[in-house]
């Protein structure tokens, strides 16, 4: 009886973190997450509402910036792109990043749109109509099976699947979108090699002596609440930063703060080098 009266003790003092408790091992291997309000004045100096989740894959942590609007599901937008482009590929509806997709001779908004495309170039200027087109090229049971099998977000394809990121019912969160770019990183995607090797080769944005960064953009939502993501990861020496980040976009101007916002953020946190001003 006795050695359970002093049994006791010691466990509630490990279950409270006790500063006087016996060093232990941990084996959860549970993520440390520090929440950063001041973080906020980056998205202050654009005048913008949005929230940034941080991910250091090898220490295991976690930060972030506004953890209720990260919490939230959003629209994909054109991040959907990273994943649509391992669909379509391992799919077979289209062979390769280089054939061309004609032009159904609608203007659009951007002209670099306004022209046949190949899935790499695509990619690089966002072209909704292209991965739209692919889509429609596609069973819908097919596309439901790679967000079912990759767990990507709510998995609703309704809109229909062709509008189903961009005003339709897909919805996904900062730690999801995280989640998912681990296992593209880790090559643990239900996709194969080449695909996800083609996806990473195009997200790659800057490449210097020490780090190597990739993102993709989104925007959607209309009508009605509009938002802006940027995610991506950073690989620095010895560790890999992957991040999502979102904003309300409430004027056109406001896109711009997504790639100022996160690269402001990562030069102060030494992620990133500053670029010249020249």
């Amino acid at each position: 009886m006795k050695k359970l009266i002093l049994f006791v003790p010691i466990i509630l003092a490990f279950a409270c973190g006790e500063r006087n408790a016996e060093p232990h091992t941990d084996v959860s291997n549970e993520p440390s997450i520090q929440i950063k309000p001041d973080w906020g004045k980056y998205f202050d100096a654009y005048g913008v509402e949005g929230c940034f989740l941080l991910h250091e894959l090898n220490a295991n942590t976690w930060t972030v910036f506004n953890k209720p609007r990260a919490d939230s599901a959003f629209l994909p937008a054109s991040t959907f792109k990273v994943f649509n482009t391992m669909i379509v590929l391992d799919a077979g509806t289209i062979s390769d990043t280089e054939t061309k997709i004609p032009w159904d001779g609608v203007e659009r908004w951007s002209k670099a749109w306004n022209q046949d495309l190949n899935l790499r170039e695509a990619m690089q200027y966002s072209a909704a109509w292209v991965y739209q087109e692919l889509v429609r090229r596609m069973d819908s049971g097919e596309f439901q099976h790679y967000l079912d099998t990759m767990n990507y977000g709510n998995r609703d394809t309704g809109g229909p699947p062709d509008m189903a990121w961009l005003t339709g019912g897909l919805r996904i969160t900062a730690k999801e979108q995280i989640d998912l770019l681990v296992k593209l990183y880790k090559n643990e995607l239900p996709f194969t090699r080449k695909s996800m090797d083609t996806v990473r080769e195009i997200m790659t944005q800057e490449k210097t002596d020490t780090y190597h960064y990739r993102f993709k953009t989104g925007w959607g939502g209309m009508p009605g609440p509009e938002v802006g993501w940027l995610i991506g990861w950073v690989e620095r020496e010895e560790e890999i930063y992957f991040f999502a980040m979102n904003i309300r976009i409430r004027k056109n101007e406001d896109a711009e703060a997504r790639k100022a916002i996160t690269r402001n953020l990562f030069e102060d946190l030494g992620i990133l080098e500053k670029q010249s001003s020249d």
